[in-house]
Parts: structure tokens; sequence; C-alpha cells
């Protein structure tokens, strides 16, 4: 395994929520990964680790925020979170191993969000993720268009 995620994180919210993101991204066990926070970067405070950067841009839309990180990003796989996102420390090496491991183009993984006290399950993403899918497609199985 040895392909680079490239994490782009639309800072949406309370800054508190971006830093757990953050957080979370920096503790996983896979570690070829760069993460791209998009926004004006005088008004980001990020930590001083030399895989997270600020791609400069004001986006209308978070779809506009994620296509510039996309564009900015030098991984072999994009990964996209918002703040208030957590993700389980095997949260990469998992989906980077099943891409390899099926050659699929795409994966999507289960999600839990950031409240004011504790997380929870994303609604979006409940019963898409009930239990893994290997293989599938998204006509196959069409509740993953809820995944972003």
């Amino acid at each position: 395994m040895s392909g680079q995620i490239s994490v782009i994180v639309v800072p949406d919210g309370e800054p508190e929520h971006l830093a757990a993101t953050l957080e979370s991204i920096a503790a996983q066990s896979y570690e070829n990964v760069e993460v791209l926070v998009v926004g004006a970067a005088a008004e980001l405070d990020l930590p001083a680790d030399k895989r997270v950067r600020a791609v400069e841009g004001a986006a209308a839309t978070r779809g506009a925020a994620r296509n510039l990180g996309a564009g900015a990003a030098g991984g072999d796989y994009l990964y996209f979170a918002e703040a208030g996102d957590l993700l389980p420390e095997d949260a990469c090496h998992v989906l980077v191993t099943l891409l390899e491991e099926t050659g699929s183009a795409f994966a999507a993984g289960n999600v839990r969000v950031q409240g004011e006290r504790s997380t929870r399950q994303s609604a979006l993403h409940k019963d898409a993720f009930r239990k893994t899918r290997k293989g599938t497609h998204i006509r196959k199985f069409p509740l993953l268009f809820n995944d972003r």
C-alpha cells in the first residue's frame, strides 16, 4: 500500500470542529496523507503539521470548495471531509486497502459527526453503510449517492 490520500476539508462551522477534524486526520494509522483546507488562509487556524496546508479561495458552495481542493491535490486518492467529521484512526488504511484489493475507483465509508457535546451517526450515511459492500456499483445500491 503506497498511494497518497489527499483529504480535502471544507471548514464550515465552529473553529473547534475544524480542529477536531484535523486531529482525527493527524491520528490516522495510514500516514501517506496530505490535508488541504479550503478557505481564506489568514482566517484558518491550522496546526503546525507539514502535511496540512491551506488552499486559498472563497467558494460559493461546498461543492465549489471541494473542486478547489481537488484541483490542488497531489494524492492518488481524494477523501472529502467537513469540519466536524471525525475519522476513526484506521479509516484511510481501510479505504486504501479496499480500493487496492478490489481495483475499484471509488470507496466510501460511514460517517459520525461532531455535535455540541458528543458525536452522532450521520443520518445520511446510516442506511448506506450498515454493512460492507465490496465491488458494488452506485446503480446497484443508490443509497451511496448520499455520500459526499
